[in-house]
């Protein structure tokens, strides 16, 4: 991180992620520069996400930001509370990205909410913010729903959910490596 500011403008360079939490400042821009993207922001809660040198991801979690490249190319996108949107700089787009519900806030929370969502979903979402890596070893048991929260701080309670909630069973290939077996769900 590497920071540089005035009494107008202030400028954040950020390589990796990080959440921000800006109070208002109506004299004072704050913007965040990672990767090839910029955000404008006044007052907001936002996380931002440019682990991958590829690709910009921003998720807001209160208030409104601006989101854009910082070369100009496209016109920026306005997003508000719950919203997500990707710069993709190999494929030259800026994209708004479905509702996020929920899960804006899991890097403050370390909590992820689910309400009647399919396991295949939830195995991306735990991929994303926890490393636990879920396979199936029927494919429709990704098409299982279910309505549940995870401390991404106790993943073994998550087992428990899983195995009495929709009757499977979990091999463990390590900790971070879990095979789901079972009937699934039609």
């Amino acid at each position: 991180i590497l920071y540089t500011g005035t009494a107008e403008k202030r400028t954040l360079i950020l390589e990796g992620e990080g959440f921000f939490d800006i109070k208002t400042d109506s004299s004072s821009v704050f913007e965040v520069l990672a990767g090839n993207s910029v955000t404008r922001v006044l007052g907001t809660s936002f996380n931002i996400d440019a682990r991958d040198k590829s690709s910009v991801n921003i998720r807001v979690a209160s208030g409104r930001v601006a989101f854009g490249d910082s070369s100009q190319d496209f016109t920026p996108i306005d997003l508000e509370q719950g919203e997500q949107a990707v710069l993709n700089e190999q494929e030259k787009e800026l994209l708004k990205l479905e509702d996020i519900g929920e899960n804006v806030s899991v890097w403050q929370t370390n909590m992820l909410s689910f309400d009647k969502v399919n396991l295949n979903q939830i195995a991306k979402e735990l991929n994303e913010f926890s490393s636990l890596k879920l396979t199936f070893d029927e494919a429709n048991i990704g098409a299982c729903l279910i309505t549940m929260e995870v401390d991404l701080e106790q993943l073994e309670l998550l087992e428990e959910v899983l195995v009495f909630s929709l009757d499977l069973e979990i091999e463990k290939v390590d900790a971070l490596n879990w095979i789901l077996k079972g009937a699934g769900c039609e």
